[in-house]
């Protein structure tokens, strides 16, 4: 499982994660086959995604 902050992820993808952030969990899953979170936005290699919009704090 990888869990990177925006920067994290831009520098993994090679470049900048944008606002797509399904789409940027998506690809790094895709990318490393690995489960990926990020701001809520989590992903599976084999293409399996969710949003978890609960908040902390």
């Amino acid at each position: 499982m990888l869990t990177p902050n925006r920067t994290e992820a831009g520098h993994l993808l090679g470049e900048e994660a944008g606002d797509d952030l399904a789409g940027v969990v998506g690809a790094l899953a895709a990318r490393y086959q690995a489960a990926i979170t990020l701001h809520g936005h989590v992903a599976a290699p084999a293409g399996r995604a969710w949003l978890e919009e609960s908040t902390v704090g």
